[in-house]
């Protein structure tokens, strides 16, 4: 939503000729790394949900109960 906003403001701007076109190449740099964190965050929670529950403290493969608590 904030990415569609940040771009929406900025063509606007454009096309009412308050802002010149090159203010049209600030959204890559500015939003990508959220969109990076966003991935991160997606794949960390998929994850969690989808992961087989750890078997005891030292099965490291499987997900603790304490480091999906931890997650929220």
């Amino acid at each position: 939503m904030q990415d569609a906003y940040n771009l929406g403001w900025k063509v606007a701007s454009v096309v009412k000729g308050i802002s010149k076109r090159s203010i049209l190449k600030t959204y890559q740099t500015e939003r990508r790394q959220i969109a990076q964190d966003l991935i991160e965050f997606d794949h960390k929670f998929s994850r969690l949900f989808s992961g087989r529950p750890a078997k005891d403290v030292m099965d490291a493969e499987g997900i603790s109960m304490e480091g999906f608590k931890q997650a929220f």
